[in-house]
């Protein structure tokens, strides 16, 4: 999937592989923020893992849902 772009038809198929990794540009989408902010606001502060393959920077779909998990806010009564 990595030369697939990310439509709602396969987000759901991407969120059942939480092995699958997504490229940087996939990865922003799913978050649903633009690559400089994946880059700048929470790879480069270490809110997500991620791993390097030669000069390429992938992420792990299980890492982007937890990540997302974590900002979460719950509502107050």
């Amino acid at each position: 999937m990595n030369n697939e772009k990310i439509n709602e038809t396969n987000i759901e198929e991407l969120i059942t592989d939480k092995n699958r990794l997504l490229n940087e540009v996939q990865s922003a989408k799913l978050l649903g923020v633009s690559n400089q902010t994946l880059r700048q606001s929470i790879r480069y502060k270490g809110r997500i893992p991620f791993y390097r393959v030669n000069s390429r920077i992938l992420y792990k779909v299980a890492d982007i849902l937890a990540y997302l998990e974590m900002c979460k806010v719950e509502p107050t009564s």
